[in-house]
Parts: structure tokens; C-alpha cells; sequence
């Protein structure tokens, strides 16, 4: 469970975010949406705890995650949290399955090349295993990016903007895909988005511009 508590983050003296309460059960999904400075990028830095908040609390699966000393923070979002980033962020020396091996060796995981062939088997990349980046297409390395947020079994699943360059179809395909493989490994699915074709795909929807959770 994510347990969100009076969380406000100031950047500069000037420009402060304040976000909304907000709990998010084991399991569940959560599109967020909001007009660009609405804190979407916030929320998500902080939930993947890359963003210390400057007050209030947030708890994953009953861990203060801001209580832990910035290594062990590390470790915590290696195994419990996965992340798919706008920008891909692989390493292009490496192939996909080293770049999927290196996710767990960082997390402290044992290298599983098992696991790694069946989940590239689910996303259809099994035949670029071998390739480097620059040999993939955008879709395939969306698809690596996904890999290596699921590769350890996170029990959390934030996706930033994971459709903004998408055309209909492929919008479409990505959401279901992240849908799939966090009902796969009962993830919680949080997903950060300012593209309305999303907005369809979830039930439950926080709009950040009124702070407050949408049944849709």
C-alpha cells in the first residue's frame, strides 16, 4: 500500500508544490493528470523516491521511505519500486540482456537470465536479447525500458508519459502492455500522463489541477 501524507516540496523559495493525501491500495491502478506545473513530475520523483519532499510522509508497503538513509532508499526502490522514464535511460555499450542483467545486479538481486528470457518472451523482444540500443527501434527500447521495471518484481510501477510521442495505436498497446504486466506481478500501477487518450483506460484517476481522486 502507498500512503501519501501532507506532502509539500519547495524548489526555490518562490515556487512550492503541494500535493494531495493520497492512498493507493496493493494491487491497484492510478492515472494521474494535471496541466503542465500541476506537480505530476513531482509526485512521481517522490514516489520513486528520488525527490525528498521538504514535509510529509511516504510510505510503501509500510516503509517511511524518506526515514531511510539515501543507500538503503536505493536498495528499497531496486526491489520494490520499478521505473519507466520518458527517456529510456539504457546503456548502449551493454546489450538488452545486460542491460537487464545489470538492473538486478544493482537492486542486489541474483542475475536471473531465466527470468529475463520470459519476460522479453511476454514483450515480444526475444529476438533483440543480443542487440545494443542503437540497434533497436523506439518501440523496442519502450519495451526493454518496461523489462527493466518489471525484471525484479517491483510491487510498484510508475510510468512518466509513457504514450507523449505515440501515435493512436501504439498509445493503445503501450497502456495495455503496462496494464498486463503489472496485473502479472500484482503491482500497484501508477501512471503519470498529461495524454487524454489515457484517460479511458482507468477507473480511478487523480487530476492534479483540482487535487482530488476521479471514479471515471
Amino acid at each position: 500500500m502507498i500512503d501519501l501524507k501532507d506532502i509539500i516540496h519547495h524548489y526555490d523559495s518562490n515556487t512550492a508544490v503541494s500535493l494531495p493525501d493520497l492512498t493507493v491500495e496493493n494491487g491497484d491502478e492510478l492515472l494521474v493528470i494535471g496541466l503542465s506545473g500541476s506537480g505530476k513530475s513531482t509526485l512521481l520523483h517522490i514516489l520513486a523516491g528520488f525527490l525528498k519532499p521538504t514535509k510529509g510522509t511516504l510510505s510503501v508497503n509500510g516503509t517511511d521511505l524518506y526515514r531511510l538513509s539515501e543507500s538503503k532508499r536505493d536498495a528499497f526502490r531496486g526491489k520494490q519500486i520499478g521505473v519507466i522514464f520518458q527517456q529510456m535511460h539504457l546503456i548502449d555499450s551493454l546489450t538488452v540482456t545486460d542491460n537487464l542483467k545489470l538492473a538486478q545486479f544493482m537492486a542486489g538481486v541474483k542475475v536471473d537470465v531465466g527470468r529475463i528470457k520470459n519476460i522479453c518472451i511476454e514483450l515480444d523482444i526475444t529476438d533483440k536479447l543480443h542487440s545494443y540500443p542503437d540497434e533497436l527501434s523506439q518501440g523496442q527500447k519502450q519495451r526493454v525500458s518496461i523489462a527493466r521495471a518489471v525484471v525484479n518484481e517491483p510491487s510498484l510501477l510508475l510510468a512518466d508519459e509513457p504514450t507523449s510521442s505515440l501515435d493512436d495505436r501504439r498509445s493503445e498497446d503501450v497502456v495495455a502492455l503496462l496494464k498486463r504486466m503489472a496485473e502479472k506481478t500484482g503491482a500497484t500501477l501508477i501512471i503519470s500522463t498529461h495524454d487524454s487518450r489515457v484517460k479511458s483506460h482507468f477507473s480511478n484517476v487523480l487530476n492534479l489541477d483540482i487535487k482530488k481522486v476521479e471514479a471515471v
